[in-house]
């Protein structure tokens, strides 16, 4: 700090006067700071002895919720709770995630299978806008249809990636399988 028309003297004076001023403020404020904590700290010593301490902690787990049945072409109900032909882009994530979790499907196929665009926020502003229709992440479709015309597509299409098309094949032939289980009671 520089005062302009002084002495070296008066200066130097100054100087020592800002100083002090300056030592004084960050005195005054680190008092406040620890009269601050104190009071933190007591708050803290009497909100503890509201909480017994020597009763053991309990936490509640969720339950699981039963999967829901599904009704077979017999009569008889599945305890499969996914309809392949009538599935909610919802339901499909979650299809996928289960499949992925039992080691049915490698984290390929899941990320495949859980992907669906209709779950993102933006989807109204980009493909909804393009397609002209609006997300629908609970309309329930026929996901083996949908999967067939994967396939064809890359069949078609893509032919130079044959790990994409084994990778869409066997997620088809596993929606196929949940479709249609074997039965193996007597």
């Amino acid at each position: 700090m520089k005062i302009e028309g002084l002495g070296a003297y008066q200066t130097a004076t100054a100087q020592a006067a800002a100083q002090k001023s300056l030592d004084s403020n960050d005195i005054q404020r680190s008092i406040a700071l620890d009269e601050d904590q104190k009071a933190a700290n007591s708050n803290t010593q009497q909100s503890r002895e509201l909480v017994p301490i020597h009763l053991p902690a309990t936490v509640e787990t969720p339950q699981e919720e039963e999967p829901r049945p599904r009704e077979e072409k017999d009569g008889t109900q599945d305890l499969f709770p996914y309809n392949v032909r009538q599935m909610s882009p919802r339901e499909a994530t979650d299809l996928g995630q289960e499949l992925y979790m039992e080691g049915v499907l490698s984290f390929e196929e899941y990320s495949m299978l859980s992907f669906q665009s209709e779950l993102h926020p933006d989807y109204d502003k980009t493909i909804g806008a393009l397609t002209g229709q609006p997300a629908q992440p609970d309309v329930p479709r026929d996901y083996i249809a949908q999967w067939q015309e994967k396939l064809t597509f890359q069949q078609q299409h893509n032919t130079s990636q044959p790990q994409l098309i084994a990778r869409t094949e066997r997620i088809l032939n596993i929606l196929k399988m949940i479709d249609n289980p074997t039965d193996l009671r007597a």
